[in-house]
């Protein structure tokens, strides 16, 4: 159905946070995690600072279209904001536990309500992509 929530957080007796995502489609198992320098970070958090947000997780929580468009933002730009709307702190780092799971994305950077993900692709397109028009001098 395309409206339908992902249950993407159970808390057990210990209130330990359990991922479960029934996309596994969607899922890029495959994408080797990053780890990021001092000076990758700060290099990219120098570009997320212009970037607006392009994804706004609303009311309706973690849905497989808002996954779909995650992902084909990371696929266009590679480096993206998302705003993450919510009162609840635990939701929210819920969310994006559950985003970063989905997408095979690193979080850069969070502040408050904003996320910043950065996703390499092997071919990024120079007119889309914010690491290919922002690069080093």
């Amino acid at each position: 159905m395309w409206q339908r929530r992902l249950p993407f957080v159970c808390l057990n007796k210990d209130a330990a946070m359990v991922l479960e995502l029934r996309y596994h489609h969607i899922n890029r198992a495959s994408t080797p995690i990053m780890n990021l320098s001092a000076e990758d970070k700060k290099h990219y958090r120098s570009i997320g600072h212009q970037l607006k947000p392009v994804v706004l997780l609303g009311a309706h929580g973690i849905t497989e279209p808002l996954l779909l468009e995650i992902n084909r933002a990371l696929d266009d730009h590679e480096l993206i904001k998302v705003r993450i709307h919510g009162e609840d702190r635990d939701s929210r780092e819920a969310a994006i536990t559950a985003i970063l799971a989905a997408t095979g994305a690193v979080a850069v950077q969070r502040i408050g309500k904003i996320l910043l993900l950065l996703r390499r692709t092997e071919k990024p397109n120079p007119r889309l992509s914010n690491l290919m028009r922002h690069t080093r001098a």
